[in-house]
């Protein structure tokens, strides 16, 4: 998404980088996860300042795979000139984000893609044509 043109990114359960996963706080001192540090990979924690486009967060504050702390570094990182938005769903895990609250997650989506696709059409334009097909080659 740093190097794409696109109208929008939606970030599902995202991790801010691999070892962010297995080790919240990697520059703890005496941390085990301090020895292999700078083989992390997915750097996704410095990446998301490139992006220059509107972001769509997505993360359950009850994930066990990915901690909510990656999704919440990731919303702090993201440049201020980028809309980034974020959504929390209370008691939703990893893979349930949908499930915990179904009208709520698609409005949530609808809402941003709403946004995005006025920022594509720009003011005065009707053409969902560019936006679609934006979204499909990205």
């Amino acid at each position: 998404a740093a190097t794409r043109r696109l109208g929008g990114l939606v970030l599902h359960s995202p991790l801010a980088s691999a070892l962010r996963v297995i080790d919240p706080k990697p520059k703890s001192c005496c941390a085990p996860s301090c020895a292999i540090c700078c083989f992390d990979a997915f750097r996704n924690d410095r990446l998301i300042s490139k992006v220059r486009c509107p972001v769509q967060i997505m993360h359950g504050d009850r994930d066990e795979v990915v901690p909510i702390q990656n999704a919440q570094m990731l919303q702090t990182n993201c440049k201020k000139s980028a809309l980034c938005r974020a959504y929390y769903p209370e008691q939703a895990g990893h893979n349930d984000l949908v499930e915990s609250n179904r009208p709520e997650y698609f409005q949530v989506l609808d809402n941003f893609f709403g946004d995005v696709r006025q920022e594509a059409q720009g003011p005065g334009r009707n053409d969902s044509t560019t936006f679609s097909m934006n979204m499909v080659e990205a």
